[in-house]
């Protein structure tokens, strides 16, 4: 008998230490990548904003949250702008919903079911499409407007793009949490769900892994034309449970997770249409980086090159031929973890540096990318290795 009592008392035990090891978990996890105590600023020339694309409001038919509740939690979380992509309308402009709210700038695209996939049109003025037009008709009606095409969700596992890529599709999305969420490991959903009451940072970041797929995609395309690379935060805070609807996961939870940082030549003034203008410039351009800012801020960071007198940024074509000086530019960080940047042509890795800033010459032409690498402590492991940032290409053609 005293034997049984023993054994029945142990899944108690075993749960305890569970949920005390992951405590201690999260205060190793925590601060990973700290600011060095200078703030990271960007060269006099450029401005960073940053914010969220590919979100959506009560305006999707799945989704919660108005326009007025959205903008207010991305400024408590500091953010420049968002651009709401509700499912297949876009009411809100229509409504007068777009604007600046307490200096966040918000603005409205529109996420496009097509019998091919799913993509997102955006600087647009308005939208007629039906779900059952031809996506044809759907490019021509963005361009029309003289908006632009990013492709959603291209290589989640459940629902990836299974059309041809039109030169009129501008870009995709690298990282959607939603995709991140859908093809996550078992055990990785399994340890989210458990450790989400008591650390939702490492929650999101045992979801979060490297989207190869995707990935590829992306620099099979950059190897041949500008290809834009964004973070989608996919935000929809609806959890359905026996018809019952809760804002799961709460937008004041994701937003912080990973942000778009946009360089651009001015800063946000808060008049609404010079705004609109310079956030949507920066995205076309390509002028931006992801990053994973639960991890640490990383504003500040720079990729850029120089052929003499020219210059260039993320995004930007220079001269293939010619001698070219890259130049990666880290924020002033330290981190208690192993930390190193990853440089990419065409998506072949051809270097690799202990994260610090530094210089490359190269005059081949490609796509020419940065990633910035951090490694993570597991829960039961040593650890493991996640980007921190994402740079777009700098294309020498």
């Amino acid at each position: 008998m005293a034997i049984h009592g023993s054994w029945h008392w142990f899944p108690v035990i075993a749960l305890c230490i569970f949920f005390f090891d992951l405590r201690l978990f999260s205060l190793r996890v925590r601060g990973i990548i700290k600011n060095g105590g200078n703030a990271a600023k960007q060269a006099p020339a450029f401005h960073e904003h940053v914010g969220l694309i590919h979100l959506h409001s009560e305006y999707s038919g799945d989704a919660q949250g108005s326009y007025e509740e959205l903008a207010r939690i991305a400024g408590e979380h500091k953010l420049d702008f968002m651009v709401i992509t509700d499912h297949n309308n876009a009411k809100a402009i229509e409504d007068g919903k777009e604007g600046v709210y307490d200096g966040t700038i918000v603005l409205t695209g529109v996420e496009s079911t097509r019998q091919e996939g799913y993509l997102l049109g955006l600087d647009i003025n308005h939208y007629r499409i039906a779900r059952a037009d031809p996506t044809e008709t759907f490019l021509s009606h963005i361009a029309d407007q003289g908006g632009f095409v990013v492709m959603a969700h291209a290589r989640n596992s459940h629902w990836p793009w299974k059309g041809a890529i039109d030169t009129r599709m501008a870009g995709i999305e690298i990282i959607d949490f939603a995709d991140q969420i859908y093809d996550a490991p078992p055990a990785s959903k399994i340890m989210a769900a458990l450790s989400f009451p008591l650390n939702r940072l490492y929650a999101f970041l045992s979801l979060y892994h490297r989207p190869n797929a995707a990935i590829e995609l992306w620099d099979t395309i950059s190897a041949q034309r500008p290809f834009v690379g964004i973070f989608a935060s996919d935000i929809h805070q609806n959890l359905k449970i026996f018809k019952k609807r809760y804002k799961f996961p709460k937008a004041k939870d994701l937003m912080p997770f990973a942000l778009n940082h946009l360089i651009a030549t001015r800063g946000l003034s808060g008049d609404f249409q010079a705004d609109r203008e310079t956030i949507y410039a920066a995205i076309r351009s390509g002028h931006l980086f992801m990053a994973v800012d639960l991890l640490g801020d990383a504003g500040g960071f720079m990729f850029s090159a120089r052929q003499g007198s020219r210059e260039g940024i993320m995004g930007d074509v220079l001269k293939a031929g010619e001698e070219t000086l890259f130049t990666v530019a880290l924020p002033d960080i330290s981190s208690r973890r192993k930390l190193y940047v990853n440089v990419y042509r065409n998506g072949m890795r051809i270097l690799t540096k202990p994260a610090r800033s530094f210089q490359f010459q190269a005059d081949s032409p490609g796509a020419y990318r940065v990633e910035v690498v951090v490694s993570l402590p597991n829960f039961w492991g040593p650890g493991r290795e996640v980007t921190w940032i994402y740079s777009n290409p700098i294309h020498l053609f």
